[in-house]
């Protein structure tokens, strides 16, 4: 007797989805960059420490199109959409949900409350403290919190909070978060201070020292979908990829007007 099959919950694509035609256009003709981005870290660090911070990322969902409406209301109407494979290679890593007061959860707030329960600051800025391993075990417990998240909370975009009590399980998020030791070789912290991440001019420079260092590089076979929100912007998008003078062959141009879609058909169709 076969197995049944049944409908898929994850897709086989990593979509990355942005406010603007723009926006997508400077990812697909210069790559991606990740930028520092503000999460609410509440319900995993003790009161004495920081409640927000600012991670270096570059956020991927793993759903199928049939279920982006919640996505695009949300996170914009352009998308660009790249293979798993391409995910993996890069070090792109499906990120973990934390509730708040879970065992697991509590497990991990004790960790980070023993090995610092006095200063808080002392992830945020050099110091002169003088027990550098406890110090450095610190800094690698919160590079690997970069990739926490609470199963639901608030959702902050460029700096203003959004909407209260988004459930964020359920966008599936894969993320990009450069490595800790190459970030400190240039002098970039793992995460940014709430009160340095709404001066504008200081988040800009570290976004671009982070844009200069960390490419999140694609070719075109890594292209599933190119996704636009209006029909009409289809061959906007198609006539855009065939003047662009570098980096796609002829043959590359061709395939990837193939791969151009509108949001408007998927929520219509799928």
């Amino acid at each position: 007797m076969g197995v049944s099959s049944s409908p898929s919950i994850s897709a086989n694509t990593l979509f990355h989805f942005t406010d603007t035609f723009e926006d997508l256009e400077s990812i697909f003709f210069n790559d991606f960059s990740p930028h520092y981005c503000l999460e609410d870290q509440s319900y995993l660090v003790p009161d004495n420490l920081p409640q927000y911070a600012a991670i270096p990322m570059v956020c991927f969902c793993d759903v199928p199109l049939s279920q982006v409406n919640y996505h695009t209301a949300t996170y914009g109407y352009y998308c660009l959409g790249l293979t798993k494979e391409w995910g993996q290679e890069n070090g792109i890593n499906p990120i973990m949900y934390a509730v708040p007061n879970s065992y697991s959860t509590l497990l991990l707030k004790k960790c980070f409350g023993d090995l610092y329960p006095l200063n808080p600051k002392l992830l945020l800025y050099k110091t002169d403290e003088p027990d550098l391993s406890s110090r450095n075990v610190a800094t690698m417990l919160y590079s690997f919190f970069t990739f926490l998240k609470p199963y639901e909370g608030e959702f902050w975009k460029n700096g203003s909070l959004v909407q209260s009590g988004v459930r964020f399980y359920n966008e599936r998020e894969w993320r990009y978060v450069p490595p800790l030791d190459k970030l400190n070789d240039i002098g970039l912290s793992p995460i940014m201070s709430q009160e340095q991440y709404h001066d504008r001019s200081f988040r800009h420079h570290y976004n671009k020292v982070l844009q200069d260092s960390f490419k999140l590089t694609f070719t075109a076979q890594d292209i599933k979908y190119i996704i636009v929100k209006e029909e009409c912007e289809v061959l906007k998008m198609a006539q855009k990829i065939a003047n662009f003078k570098s980096r796609y062959s002829s043959e590359e141009k061709t395939l990837l007007t193939t791969r151009i879609i509108s949001m408007k058909q998927i929520l219509e169709d799928f």
